[in-house]
């Protein structure tokens, strides 16, 4: 169906055009073909107008209408019965194309039998229609009587009918204008068979050359011309010679010449109307063979050009691209697209969707297919918008969505009978699938398989000759006789002998001498019984060199029995011997040469069942080196894996043959200590912290470790590798909470910890979503005044069943668990938030230390936008917030960590060090980053006195970081000794007991507004 634009533009230009073509057409009927004011002629608004909706649509009967009312007002003079008659021939016609709209298979280009048939019943509705309306509309003006009235109706739904079975098809056939007719090779015959038809027509119909012609029945003759013009020029040829034949005859019965001269008076052109119906079924007739007939021939021709193809194994794409051009090029409006799925099934191939070029689409190109198709293709069915539910993403120069296509698809299988793809046949205008598609479409597909079979089969057989010529193994193929048939070049390179010197000869020409007959004997019973037969043999080299091969040697067995043996065997005399090295990488530490962790627990196994066996315990130990990472981070890793390698050798030195010392991994060892005797363990812990806690030298410089060492005992604390191995593991990590540099045994209290701290670590991914945490404020004061000037945040966790957690408790799991971030970031939320309400109730501005965990510093991207953002909608002061770090992180010394602090500090916010004087503390910290605040740690202000070597120490802090113009804040004040001798000391702030303990939000707000 043709498309009209959518522009109202569109409409009023056919408002225009239409009443202009039918006032033409009907004033040339008039003028040529009225007699007594009676049309021979049928009547053109009946079969023009079906024709019009049927290429145009409904939509259009508006213009239909127009046309129809302009027609009838120039046949008769009365308004009123135009009108009528323009309503009865408009309803006649949408009649008839609803009607054909209801049967699918209706094809406008009438290519079958049947399209004439539903073309034919449309022709009697519409004229039936058309004829009572009408009709009575010219009976009610007077132009017809009530005596004649139903003869009348009857003879107008016959002219009406007649006309839209004989012209309607002309106007749908040469809607698209014929090919090839004036191409050099054929312009002399198109000239001479519509010549000469038209020149005896003349003869025939309009009396020229009567006498010689004589009186026998020479409407005859136009037989021979609808039967050529159909043979050689299709259905476009048949109308073609039915319009101008069926002209001429009406001018010849108007003028009362020719052969129907006097078939007005006798039949009142029935005989006239019989024979052009007679005559075009006869073209339309021949028409329908020949086209069958060409396209079978075409079918067949194009079979086998593709099976010629095949056979000259052309690349699948050319043969896939031949079908698609073959089907285009022969049968006009097919569009033809052929889809192969790749090897999952799941994707078209690239570069196998041909034509479309109406339809073109690159997102098919690999696009995925979706889950619909195996349904789809499964039976052969016609689907509209196929298109769109082919691919899951259809590109924007697809066809338009809103006009539908008509298609049919066809499942492609493969030789056995696996589905490889699909065939699709569109037709263009929504024209319906015919017989003739089913069958053009069953080929399509038949073809497609074989031609994608016949490829993989060649495939295949390429790759299987690939292999064999390419293979890294030696192959030999012999006879039933074991005599050798052919070998391949792997063969050569490794045996030594060419391609010549061994066909013909038997395998035993390899033979090393070093297999007894018992061997072989062995060898051919397998053969025979199983089939196969693989092992180790040695053989020797057309030099004399003795190599070590692994040989299959399979039987290939026809109905016969045995007719080849297929022998593949390879050098393994270097595999041999690197296997052994192989096997000392997998087993021992490329490092130190120590046990690995597999074979530890390989021999541990052994171990253990000796002890079951003796009854004697058995004592595992789990030894970590301290501060290792300190070492590999300033020194480098080539000095940390010379210290592990040392570390190896004096803890091998520290026990007997018979243990076993193994590296865990890293800076892990474990030992293993079999048959006891009392206090061993013990001592050979003892002797571990001393050797290893002596100075490394590594190149120029030394380093100090020490050693965390954890003690289990099979059976005591476990009765399983694993379970000892996590005692152990538990007891060394209970030293290193101890202090390190020392050895602990396992206990049953440990285990309870540890189960402690999994249900805490469990518990803590649900605590901010839970709303669990609280945060406290402790009071800092300001020494000189007595005021509280600042406080800090800290973060309590009120368990739902444990109760309040402390911090100490929970906030190492955070930071392993990385969840420390998200808490962080609800602290300093909820501390601005509470600042702000504290503001806003006209409390005094007290500025607010918040902890940072230096996991916090860890994440590069981190810029602190998000807090930035959070004062300044609040309003609040960048200087209302102090962010309290440790010296770990100055320790750190990255460019992130700087770059973090950086726009901390930029951002108005101030900078706290924090347990100053406990870690690495140095002066270069101070200068290089921007620190405001400098905390001393409260381990130094507990046992401050006036005679105590703490008070020298809290005064020079002090002394050096007001040269600094860094304020001082004590921790940890708890009498007034120790805040006089603070404030005398010059101390800032003190934060402690002695002012306040940490307060919930309400009961400090309450503080400040006492003090305030």
């Amino acid at each position: 169906m043709q498309t009209l634009p959518d522009r109202p533009a569109g409409y009023l230009i056919l408002m225009v055009v239409l009443p202009l073509i039918y006032a033409l057409s009907t004033k040339g009927v008039m003028n040529l073909f009225m007699v007594d004011h009676k049309l021979l002629i049928v009547w053109p608004p009946s079969w023009l107008s079906l024709a019009l909706l049927i290429l145009f649509g409904t939509r259009i009967w508006p213009g239909i209408f127009l046309a129809t009312l302009t027609a009838d007002l120039i046949l008769i003079d009365s308004p009123a019965a135009a009108i009528c008659m323009a309503i009865g021939n408009t309803m006649g016609v949408v009649l008839g194309i609803s009607l054909l709209a209801r049967i699918h298979r209706f094809n406008h280009m009438l290519e079958n039998f049947h399209d004439y048939l539903w073309l034919g019943i449309a022709a009697a509705a519409t004229g039936g229609m058309d004829a009572v309306v009408s009709t009575s509309a010219l009976h009610i003006a007077g132009w017809v009587s009530g005596v004649n009235f139903m003869q009348e109706l009857l003879l107008w739904a016959e002219r009406n009918t007649l006309s839209i079975i004989l012209a309607t098809p002309i106007v749908l056939t040469w809607q698209r204008l014929p090919k090839g007719w004036l191409k050099r090779d054929r312009i002399t015959e198109t000239i001479s068979c519509f010549g000469l038809a038209l020149l005896t027509g003349q003869m025939v119909f309009l009396g020229w050359l009567a006498d010689p012609l004589g009186d026998y029945a020479k409407a005859f003759l136009m037989f021979v011309f609808i039967i050529w013009a159909a043979v050689r020029f299709g259905r476009h040829g048949v109308f073609l010679v039915i319009a101008f034949t069926g002209l001429q005859a009406l001018l010849g019965a108007k003028n009362g010449i020719g052969f129907f001269g006097d078939d007005i008076e006798r039949t009142n052109l029935t005989n006239l109307w019989f024979y052009v119906i007679v005559l075009t079924d006869v073209g339309l007739a021949v028409d329908f063979v020949m086209h069958q007939l060409r396209r079978s021939e075409q079918r067949e021709r194009t079979r086998n050009l593709i099976l010629e193809l095949i056979a000259r194994n052309t690349p699948l794409k050319n043969v896939l691209q031949t079908i698609v051009d073959s089907v285009e090029k022969e049968n006009d409006g097919l569009l033809c697209c052929i889809m192969v799925n790749d090897n999952s099934g799941k994707h078209v191939f690239i570069g196998n969707i041909y034509s479309l070029e109406e339809c073109n689409c690159p997102a098919a190109q690999n696009a995925r297919i979706k889950m619909q198709i195996p349904a789809v293709v499964a039976d052969q069915q016609t689907v509209l918008d196929t298109w769109w539910f082919l691919f899951q993403y259809p590109s924007s120069d697809t066809v338009d969505p809103s006009t539908p296509v008509s298609c049919r698809i066809e499942q492609i299988r493969s030789q056995n009978n696996q589905p490889i793809g699909a065939a699709v046949l569109y037709r263009r205008n929504n024209l319906p699938q015919s017989d003739e598609d089913l069958r053009l479409i069953a080929q399509i597909a038949n073809l497609t398989s074989i031609a994608i079979d016949q490829k993989r089969n060649n495939e295949e057989l390429q790759l299987a000759l690939m292999v064999y010529q390419n293979s890294s193994e030696a192959m030999i193929v012999t006879d039933h006789n074991a005599i050798i048939l052919t070998v391949n070049p792997a063969f050569t390179r490794l045996t030594g002998y060419t391609y010549e010197e061994i066909i013909g000869k038997n395998p035993h020409i390899l033979s090393s001498g070093y297999h007894d007959r018992d061997f072989y004997q062995s060898m051919w019973e397998s053969l025979h019984n199983d089939k196969q037969w693989q092992g180790e043999i040695w053989n020797r080299r057309k030099s004399g060199e003795l190599y070590l091969e692994w040989l299959t040697i399979t039987s290939i067995c026809s109905k016969s029995g045995a007719d080849r043996y297929v022998a593949l065997f390879s050098d393994i005399t270097q595999k041999k011997a690197s296997e052994e090295l192989i096997w000392n990488q997998a087993n021992f530490d490329q490092l130190t040469g120590l046990p690995n962790r597999s074979m530890l627990l390989d021999r541990l196994q052994l171990s253990i069942q000796k002890s079951q066996n003796s009854g004697n315990p058995l004592a595992l130990m789990f030894i970590d080196l301290d501060r290792f990472k300190e070492v590999n981070d300033t020194l480098g890793h080539s000095m940390g894996d010379l210290l592990i390698k040392e570390a190896a050798q004096r803890l091998s030195a520290c026990i007997r043959e018979s243990d076993m010392l193994a590296r865990w991994g890293g800076d892990e060892f474990v030992i293993v200590l079999e048959s006891m005797e009392p206090n061993y363990a013990q001592r050979v812990s003892q002797t571990i912290l001393q050797n290893i806690s002596q100075p490394f030298q590594l190149g120029s410089d030394y380093a100090y470790v020490s050693a965390s060492i954890g003690i289990s005992f099979y059976p005591n604390d476990a009765v399983d590798i694993d379970d000892l191995l996590k005692a152990a593991d538990q007891a060394m990590y209970a030293t290193k909470n101890g202090g390190r540099n020392g050895f602990s045994y396992f206990t049953a209290a440990m285990q309870e910890v540890a189960k402690i701290r999994m249900r805490l670590t469990n518990d803590l991914h649900n605590a901010l979503a839970g709303k669990q945490f609280e945060v406290y404020y402790q009071p800092i004061v300001e020494l000189a005044t007595g005021k509280i000037a600042k406080a800090e945040a800290l973060i309590r966790w009120n368990h739902p069943v444990a109760g309040l957690i402390s911090p100490a408790n929970f906030i190492p799991i955070a930071e392993e668990t990385g969840l420390i971030c998200g808490i962080g970031d609800w602290v300093f939320q909820n501390v601005v938030q509470q600042l702000a309400a504290w503001r806003d109730d006209g409390k005094s501005e007290v500025q607010i230390s918040i902890n940072k965990s230096p996991i916090q510093f860890q994440n590069g991207t981190k810029d602190h936008s998000d807090w930035h953002a959070q004062l300044s909608a609040l309003g609040l002061p960048g200087e209302s917030v102090v962010i309290e770090i440790t010296e770990s992180v100055l320790l750190e010394n990255s460019e992130k960590v700087r770059s973090q602090l950086s726009k901390l500090y930029l951002g108005g916010m101030r900078i706290s060090l924090d347990d100053f004087g406990t870690g690495y503390s140095s002066l270069a910290y101070l200068q290089k980053f921007d620190i405001d605040f400098l905390k001393i740690d409260q381990s130094f202000v507990s046992n401050l006195t006036h005679t105590s070597n703490n008070l020298a120490l809290c005064e020079a802090i002090i002394v050096l970081a007001h040269r600094l113009g860094i304020k001082v804040i004590a921790e940890g004040v708890e009498t007034e000794e120790q805040h006089v001798l603070l404030k005398q000391a010059g101390c800032d702030y003190g934060q402690g007991y002695l002012f306040s303990k940490p307060l919930p939000a309400v009961e400090f707000g309450r503080l400040l507004h006492a003090t305030s």
